[in-house]
């Protein structure tokens, strides 16, 4: 076999691909741009960027206007340019960002790689982003960039690269620029510390002819931090991540229409904390007008985990001397090494994420109860989606893979410590009333069905209904409920994982990354049918804001007293009006409401909790669960959080 270094044959192929941009002729009848004009402007070529995938060193774009006249075969608006090329070879495009191309296939061109923001290094640590301006020359958009700093994970690969706010842009094959398809722009899940862009290969949602974007942005400590120092230097602070997926959204709005999509008909989904996020957008009014649809998968529960911006400021003060700062000290953070922030210790639960999405008063003007509960949200069509089993994913990982099963002696004991912790403690008699072991295989059952009701369903309930006051065909309800045994790469457990949580990625993402553990590897025939239904689904509603066409069974608009949604289960769709009563959700509502002064009517709004905030028995359940694993002397397999 004759090897070819990679530098070497990294030279050969940017010479191939310039080649393709600057005067190679093609096979689909439109001429390539002049030679020597790259289609970006008057002048030679320009070496075009390359940039290392994973967490490698990126060589960043030269950020210099681009002079001159764009050579453009073929024009769009405001001088855009598309010049196709055959299967397998690259297209250019250029854009009001810049140039750049990508790969073409048959079926699809991607463009990946491509910067939103100026890199957040330095002094630029935890500030707001700033966009990236316009870029000289080609950039070599044909492979991901680097993953926002995180540790190796199933749901992440190992990354120190703060250098890492970018996107990727997936189009049919051929379309033409301001052909208008709509856009759907995802935002990945990983509990705001882990995850990335390259987990999620759009194919089936191309092949519905809609043009698909997904971003990397800040996580962890460095995305979503407050500190006595940062608080008193007067901008935007806590969700910085957020800020990220906003700037995003407004380089689709600048640049999408030279892609093919219509920047007027964006629709806003994410799983997980991608789910939460969306909800976050709904919320930020500044985020207004850049999407007109939403889509939030297993995203309900950050209605009880949002914390106040006071909380989040003593949190981080704890991680500023944790790395050895003084929290007013923020000369001395922004130098901390990021390999010393990842291993920085973090707090039990959900505060591993430094408290996550935080009420700092602007991003987030209000807890996410009080806000959805007045209806202080921008009104757009959703689809919110649940899981049946949500939490057996997390038992999995706090329990099985983490110091063994729960037992039935340790259930009640931790069923108690949970809701004590969340503020609860006297409905622990009731709440293990409602889910005795004897009803449940095994103590892992019980409490995964427990944590689903009251973390996810719940919330989801009390969303759908706020929701549904905005008015007719506002909200479209569904939940996954396949009962079967799903094909997950995790090591064994002792109980099947079903339907939990993201275990729905699976039919509508093929995974791109065989370092992601988390999709089936692969579906029955009654699944892949499954899936061809909820993805006509998903993409019917991009086009319009309602999910029904001729191509599934019809969906029917969520009626708070009817409790209906779409259940799937392989391989089709119907409607089902027992979500509530199967998870129990009358019951928990009264356990959330009580901390108010009385229990208001649903829709909610005229009584609410003290400081708006229900109890957090996510956290709670994350929280206690890590004190068992450090007296067991046990390690999780794998992180997660939601």
């Amino acid at each position: 076999m004759i090897r070819v270094s990679r530098t070497a044959f990294a030279l050969a192929f940017a010479a191939l691909t310039l080649g393709a941009c600057s005067g190679a002729s093609t096979s689909t009848g439109i001429p390539a741009a002049p030679a020597g004009s790259s289609g970006s402007g008057a002048g030679p070529a320009a070496t075009p960027t390359a940039r290392a995938g994973g967490g490698g060193a990126t060589a960043a774009p030269t950020a210099t206007p681009a002079g001159g006249a764009t050579a453009s075969p073929t024009q769009g608006p405001s001088g855009t340019a598309i010049v196709s090329a055959p299967a397998g070879t690259v297209a250019c495009l250029t854009t009001p960002a810049g140039t750049e191309y990508g790969v073409t296939t048959a079926a699809m061109t991607s463009c990946r790689g491509i910067p939103y923001a100026v890199p957040p290094l330095g002094s630029l640590r935890w500030q707001p982003p700033q966009p990236k301006p316009r870029w000289a020359g080609v950039l070599a958009a044909t492979q991901y960039a680097n993953h926002c700093p995180q540790s190796a994970t199933y749901a992440g690969i190992a990354s120190t690269t703060e250098d890492c706010l970018y996107l990727n842009v997936f189009t049919p094959a051929g379309v033409a620029p301001n052909a208008k398809l709509p856009v759907m722009f995802w935002i990945h899940g990983g509990g705001l510390t882990v995850g990335e862009s390259d987990d999620y290969d759009p194919d089936l949602l191309i092949s519905k002819n809609r043009v698909v974007v997904t971003i990397n942005y800040r996580l962890g400590y460095l995305g979503f931090l407050a500190t006595t120092g940062l608080d008193a230097e007067n901008h935007l602070l806590a969700n910085y991540g957020i800020m990220d997926q906003q700037l995003a959204l407004k380089w689709v709005a600048n640049n999408i229409s030279a892609f093919g999509g219509n920047p007027s008909n964006v629709t806003l989904f994410g799983q997980s904390a991608g789910g939460a996020s969306t909800m976050t957008h709904l919320l930020w009014p500044a985020s207004a007008g850049l999407f007109s649809h939403a889509i939030i998968e297993s995203g309900a529960y950050a209605l009880i985990t949002t914390i106040p911006l006071a909380t989040a400021v003593t949190d981080g003060n704890t991680f500023a001397t944790n790395v050895g700062c003084a929290a007013s000290d923020t000369g001395c953070l922004r130098a901390v090494p990021v390999s010393k922030i990842l291993a920085a210790p973090g707090l039990p639960g959900l505060g591993a994420i430094a408290g996550g999405l935080t009420v700092d008063g602007t991003i987030i003007p209000q807890t996410f109860y009080e806000a959805y509960a007045e209806q202080k949200y921008t009104h757009v069509p959703i689809i919110q989606n649940t899981q049946h089993d949500e939490f057996r994913l997390f038992t999995a990982e706090i329990f099985d893979l983490a110091g063994g099963p729960l037992t039935a002696a340790e259930y009640p004991v931790f069923i108690q410590q949970v809701l004590t912790a969340a503020g609860v403690g006297d409905f622990t008699t009731a709440v293990l009333e409602e889910y005795p072991l004897s009803n449940y295989a095994s103590p892992d059952l019980a409490v995964s069905a427990l944590l689903t009701d009251a973390a996810f369903a719940t919330p989801a309930v009390l969303m759908d209904t706020f929701f549904s006051a905005g008015g007719p065909g506002t909200i479209y309800t569904s939940e996954f409920a396949d009962e079967s045994e799903a094909s997950w790469e995790l090591p064994p457990v002792s109980y099947p994982l079903a339907s939990c949580h993201q275990a729905e990625l699976a039919f509508f993402w093929q995974t791109a990354n065989p370092n992601f553990v988390g999709f089936e590897t692969q579906l029955t025939p009654a699944e892949h049918q499954l899936s061809a239904t909820a993805v006509d689904y998903w993409t019917q509603f991009a086009q319009n804001g309602s999910p029904n066409s001729s191509a599934a069974p019809s969906w029917l608009p969520y009626i708070a007293g009817a409790s209906n949604m779409n259940e799937f289960v392989p391989p089709g769709a119907s409607t089902s009006t027992s979500f509530a009563t199967f998870h129990n959700t009358t019951f928990w509502t009264t356990v959330f409401l009580s901390l108010a002064a009385g229990l208001p009517t649903l829709p909610l709004g005229e009584s609410n909790p003290p400081n708006g905030r229900l109890p957090d028995v996510l956290d709670a359940a994350l929280s206690v669960a890590h004190e068992r694993q450090v007296r067991l002397h046990a390690q999780p397999a794998r992180e997660w959080f939601p």
